[in-house]
């Protein structure tokens, strides 16, 4: 009896009729197919509404505005051959990084973003291109200001890095073959989004783009090849291994100088060539090494640098790093698949204050633990001026660091480093030792 009732209702509330069972005035009975039928019409008919506003809308280009801001300090102390050969190193608090920038997409291939830098009391043009998207054959095509990706711990974005600042190798080489440069630049991946490569061209300008007409500039071509060859999502382990290669073209008068400081911005000059020229070519070769295993990961690279110097007999700059980072609370070191890079960590307790069901609680937010090796050779290099105020020779560092992540945005980073330093020139002061204690504050939206 119920059953019959429930399907009498049905049949009422298809059929248009009123409550009381009787059909309405001027409205015919529909029959339960031509109501169901009526209703999937209808369905399609909101389904190609929706697809249209979805068509129109990628067609209006978006907008997404984001900073971030970097403070840091850092003070030293020195040996007494340290500061006969290099003079006082200053302690130093500063705004390191202060950004504003636009990004977002048109159409859904086409991408952009504008960033600029206001530190240092000065405007700097950070990131900003364009880039097409889902292209034949090539994949993507970028171009605009950008950084060239010869190296994986050059392209992880400064919010994400390890530590405070980048390897010693790396400030060697920024203002040649690292950095932002002005270019144009293909890159593809594979289907399972495990191989990328990327190739473009180059031409090295700084962040002003001021560059006089007249002046000498270089030019190279760079490439990069990552391929993860294997991922566990259950255990968070997968191995990375990537090579970048950089061919730079110099103007045969163009005064190249290299230098080497312990990793804080704040620290001068520890190593340096002095400037020289004659330099016609510099390829860079730049192998890298990723293992992570859960909260465990290890992260190696290696940077030779060969220039075509006949006056110079053909230098060579090399280096590198060892760094391993360890969470201590439990989170996992997460891997962007189609780029090739490591992408940002979410605490599993935030420090800040949230609301779940209701209730306003807070964690301890992530902790992170760093031990990094690196090393910077400029010893190939022949000596320029008086030996015994040389600062050709080797610089090594060991860094240890320790990050509180409050959020996924904003983190306090604190860094302790041991920096040796052995000249190749000079009896006096061979060698130098420096301790340096860092501090920062980062956050970014």
């Amino acid at each position: 009896m119920a059953g019959r009732r429930w399907k009498w209702l049905l049949v009422i509330l298809l059929s248009g009729f009123s409550v009381s069972g009787y059909p309405q005035e001027g409205v015919s009975a529909k029959t339960l197919e031509e109501r169901v039928a009526e209703l999937e019409a209808e369905l399609a008919s909101q389904k190609v509404e929706a697809e249209k506003k979805k068509e129109s809308d990628s067609r209006k280009p978006s907008a997404k505005v984001g900073a971030l801001l970097h403070l840091d300090t850092s003070g030293f102390s020195q040996d007494a051959g340290s500061w006969e050969r290099v003079g006082d190193v200053q302690n130093g608090t500063e705004i390191r990084r202060v950004r504003i920038g636009v990004s977002g997409s048109w159409m859904e291939q086409y991408k952009y973003k504008v960033e600029v830098d206001f530190a240092k009391a000065e405007v700097a043009l950070k990131d900003s291109y364009v880039e097409m998207t889902d292209l034949p054959w090539i994949g993507g095509f970028k171009m605009g200001y950008y950084k060239e990706f010869l190296s994986l711990e050059e392209i992880i974005s400064d919010n994400h890095g390890w530590l405070i600042e980048r390897s010693s190798i790396n400030s060697t080489l920024s203002k040649t073959a690292l950095g932002r440069s002005l270019g144009m630049s293909m890159g593809n991946e594979s289907a399972q989004k495990d191989y990328t490569w990327n190739l473009g061209l180059f031409y090295k300008m700084d962040g002003t783009l001021d560059a006089a007409e007249d002046e000498p500039h270089d030019w190279g071509l760079t490439a990069r090849w990552s391929h993860l060859f294997y991922e566990d999502l259950t255990s968070g382990s997968r191995l990375h291994l990537g090579f970048g290669y950089s061919c730079k073209f110099f103007d045969e008068g163009k005064e190249l100088s290299f230098s080497g400081k312990l990793e804080s911005n704040d620290c001068l000059n520890l190593l340096d060539t002095g400037n020289f020229t004659g330099t016609e070519v510099m390829h860079t070769f730049v192998p890298e090494f990723l293992w992570t295993r859960g909260r465990l990961a290890v992260h190696a690279e290696y940077i030779l640098a060969q220039l075509e110097n006949d006056t110079y007999d053909d230098p060579l700059i090399h280096g590198g790093f060892v760094q391993v980072g360890f969470w201590l609370t439990g989170e996992h070191y997460s891997y962007v698949k189609g780029r090739g890079i490591l992408g940002r960590v979410e605490p599993n307790a935030p420090f800040t204050r949230m609301c779940k069901e209701g209730i306003w609680v807070s964690g301890p937010g992530a902790w992170q633990a760093i031990y990094r090796f690196s090393w910077s050779d400029l010893s190939d290099f022949p000596l320029q001026g008086n030996a015994e105020d040389s600062r050709v020779g080797k610089l090594y560092d060991h860094t240890l660091g320790l990050n509180w992540h409050w959020n996924a945005h904003a983190r306090v980073m604190f860094n302790y480093i041991l920096s040796n330093n052995h000249y190749t020139y000079g009896t006096k002061n061979s060698e130098g030792t420096i301790h340096a204690f860092m501090g920062a504050f980062q956050f970014h939206f």
